[in-house]
């Protein structure tokens, strides 16, 4: 009697789209409502941390990387683009989380202008007019987050023209100190320099410029090539790594992982919604990574 076994072991093409150079087209929407999804993919990708590309916000999990681009035309839309992915939790192929970056070029030394990775439940970023320009090709990138091996797989990604921002009911650009927010810090580092136990609170700049582990080359979070991104008001940051070398920006005194906490908060100052139904909170944030590249700006949202 003979008998026969047969295996069968399915393979995941590398997506056409697997390499900035060469990017699937997504064609801008007039608004959420009307923009076509572009159906995209991360499985089959090469590594992308083996190959030069643009710089990340992201220390590994954009490995499996997938590029995208829209362009804009003589006019820019007054209110700015909005790209965004969306998942279909019932498909079992579905990313469970994204990371996304949005780019001018594919030059290996240039920065994502807009850029999260490890955000639990953000699908968009919004490009604001400022960052715009007629006739250009914006690039975006996307892969899976945290963890690529477990977690690539299927998407679809849409851009649209952002609607008008409602009215505005209070806003703070921190142009001259905190302006009556209070910085609430949840545990304390040693200072070096006082020999005492101090809060880590945060701290503000009238440049957005902030000390980091090089007292006399501190993190900025203005960049010339982001010009539509600058701080030009001033900034509320919290110098982590200051904080973690004991407050004197020698990296020797670190020591090994794990590396003591930075925790801390801060409380606006009163805001009247009482005659509000709805709010939404926007903010612009900037953070350098250990290992995910220089500074990156990103816009935030959240509506409650």
């Amino acid at each position: 009697m003979l008998m026969a076994s047969y295996m069968c072991t399915y393979v995941i093409a590398q997506p056409a789209n697997d390499d900035c150079s060469n990017p699937t087209a997504i064609v801008l929407g007039t608004d959420a409502e009307s923009c076509v999804a572009v159906v995209g993919d991360t499985r089959g990708t090469i590594d992308a941390t083996t190959v030069t590309a643009p710089l990340v916000c992201s220390g590994t999990w954009f490995s499996d990387d997938v590029w995208f681009s829209f362009g804009t035309d003589t006019s820019i839309p007054v209110n700015g683009i909005t790209v965004e992915v969306r998942l279909d939790p019932t498909s079992p192929t579905e990313l469970l989380e994204n990371g996304l970056a949005v780019y001018f070029d594919c030059e290996s030394a240039s920065e994502p202008f807009i850029c999260y990775s490890n955000q639990p439940g953000r699908r968009s970023a919004e490009i604001p007019a400022e960052c715009l320009e007629p006739n250009a090709t914006i690039l975006v990138r996307v892969w899976s987050a945290p963890d690529a091996f477990a977690n690539a797989g299927t998407f679809s990604i849409c851009a649209y023209e952002t609607a008008a921002d409602p009215r505005v009911i209070y806003e703070e650009t921190f142009d001259e100190g905190f302006n009556g927010w209070e910085s609430i810090s949840l545990n304390q580092s040693f200072n070096i320099n006082t020999g005492e136990m101090e809060d880590n609170n945060w701290m503000w700049s009238p440049n957005g410029c902030f000390t980091n582990f090089d007292p006399a080359n501190p993190d900025c979070l203005i960049k010339d090539a982001n010009a539509c991104q600058e701080v030009a008001d001033g900034a509320i940051g919290v110098p982590a790594g200051f904080y973690q070398t004991e407050w004197d920006g020698d990296g020797s005194n670190i020591g090994q992982p794990p590396y003591p906490n930075v925790s801390t908060y801060i409380i606006s100052p009163p805001i009247d919604l009482s005659k509000e139904n709805c709010v939404n909170l926007t903010w612009i944030e900037s953070a350098r990574f250990l290992n995910g590249g220089a500074a990156v700006n990103t816009l935030g949202s959240y509506v409650e």
